[in-house]
């Protein structure tokens, strides 16, 4: 795993970039609230393959971004080039999630991949926030989803 701290950006304005949003598989099952990531720092990115398993690392077949603030957990992850984001709030059944399947992302360059998957990753922690009740809507730094965009670079 590897921890990425960075500067903090304002949610609004994340938020106010437009959103593409796709359907998940049929037959995939509904994700459940990551509580795997309630055991993250607070307000750190972590890294890794599988965060749900110790050490695995994000490759080009797979990465996942765990983040938690408070009982905020949200997960970012990519599958070949799909990518999830999924939230959730510590005690609320409510699970958000936001796809991008490749269809969406790979006629994008990589600069816009990456912007999509931030407004997504935002997206799902202010409608886990919302659905749960929670009035916190504190800053997240999604500088390090950088490494889960299917055309960019990872960067350390």
């Amino acid at each position: 795993m590897t921890v990425v701290s960075i500067a903090r950006l304002a949610l609004p304005a994340l938020l106010a970039g437009g959103l593409v949003l796709g359907a998940p598989a049929q037959a995939d099952p509904a994700p459940a609230t990551p509580d795997y990531l309630f055991r993250l720092p607070e307000r750190v990115w972590i890294l890794g393959g599988r965060l749900s398993e110790t050490g695995t690392r994000c490759g080009a077949e797979q990465c996942e971004a765990g983040y938690r603030s408070g009982d905020l957990v949200l997960s970012v992850r990519r599958a070949g080039k799909d990518v999830q984001a999924v939230g959730g709030m510590r005690g609320c059944a409510a699970v958000p999630v936001r796809t991008l399947p490749a269809s969406t992302l790979e006629t994008l360059s990589p600069a816009d991949q990456f912007t999509r998957i931030q407004n997504a990753a935002l997206a799902t922690a202010k409608a886990a926030r919302s659905q749960c009740g929670s009035p916190v809507a504190d800053l997240i730094d999604t500088a390090a989803l950088v490494n889960v965009a299917p055309g960019m670079a990872p960067r350390r």
